[in-house]
């Protein structure tokens, strides 16, 4: 990269050569008792012998020009079609198939009636009532389904 790259280039340069130079310094740290070199001095050595190769490789690399270049070419003018109509889309669907992929959003036929979104809204607050006898069901069955579960289970045992 050429030093005349804008701050991200030059940044990137730097925090390569920084890559190497802490890569050399700690491996310089870790040589050094083996080879009996002052730990202190082999690893800023390292460092810094690191930082100024990895910076002088990074400087090798050739910078690129990086403006986009087009062909120049010539607009070509858009004509309104002479004659034709405008579409106009007010299709009505009266009735949709069952196997239609089309989707009604606000079908009136599909919309709950008063008494079926009371009733949803009793059983999410649990005053659930029965639709066939009107009787208040409790809110909470886990007991029940428990004791069927184990009747089952009764029933399913060998004797």
């Amino acid at each position: 990269m050429s030093g005349e790259g804008n701050r991200a280039d030059r940044l990137a340069e730097w925090l390569g050569a920084l890559a190497l130079a802490i890569g050399a310094g700690v491996s310089a740290l870790l040589l050094s008792p083996k080879v009996g070199w002052n730990s202190g001095l082999a690893a800023i050595g390292g460092g810094v012998a690191g930082l100024i190769a990895g910076w002088g490789m990074m400087r090798l690399v050739p910078g690129q020009d990086m403006s986009l270049a087009l062909s120049s070419f010539e607009p070509v003018a858009i004509e309104p079609a002479a004659g034709e109509e405008p579409l106009v889309l007010d299709d009505v669907l009266d009735r949709v198939q069952p196997d239609s992929r089309v989707v009604r959003l606000f079908a009136a036929e599909g919309a709950p009636t008063a008494g079926q979104l009371k009733a949803r809204i009793d059983c999410h607050l649990g005053q659930e009532t029965n639709q066939r006898t009107g009787q208040a069901m409790p809110a909470d069955a886990t007991d029940a389904l428990h004791a069927a579960l184990e009747e089952i289970r009764r029933s399913l045992r060998p004797r």
